[in-house]
């Protein structure tokens, strides 16, 4: 018996660890993760120009060309807040695993990138009427509702909070 015949050395079961992988096959969630840490990276060393490029400002839909913003503004995270990002892509991890083992990659992305588009059409209908200008960047709207679907296919699961 070689040593890549044991069973700690085999993928699958026995070979993958939990967690963020850089290496190998890689999770929806992951790339998703990755993603978002290489947008805000580029984010800081642009000094605002791609935040300014790609963000959702409340009148987008009075310029038509305009509209790759309801998916953009969903990579994008605010430069002067890091928990911004830190806290989204946890929630993104701690939620978007089970949902994606669920439906698999291809049907999360999906999932993931029209409920981004989904939660900007939002935001705008509720912006009008204020008609103050306004702005909107994050994944928030996105991973809320990986959260609302991971709350619908887990109802029973154990969440705790702070070790409680």
């Amino acid at each position: 018996m070689g040593i890549y015949d044991r069973d700690y050395n085999r993928g699958g079961e026995y070979g993958s660890a939990p967690g963020v992988h850089l290496n190998g096959p890689r999770s929806m969630v992951t790339t998703l993760i990755l993603v978002n840490i290489a947008v805000y990276v580029a984010q800081l060393l642009s000094d605002n120009w791609i935040t300014n490029q790609f963000l959702l400002p409340y009148n987008w839909y009075q310029a038509p060309w305009n509209v790759y913003r309801l998916l953009t503004y969903g990579f994008l995270h605010s430069p002067g807040d890091m928990w911004h990002i830190v806290l989204n892509m946890w929630a993104l991890w701690l939620f978007g695993k089970d949902v994606e083992a669920r439906y698999g990659s291809r049907e999360f992305l999906a999932f993931y990138l029209l409920a981004i588009i989904a939660a900007g059409a939002i935001w705008t209908l509720a912006e009008i009427p204020s008609a103050q200008p306004a702005v909107v960047l994050g994944a928030s709207g996105g991973i809320a509702a990986v959260l609302v679907l991971y709350a619908l296919n887990f109802p029973h699961r154990m969440m705790l909070f702070m070790f409680v």
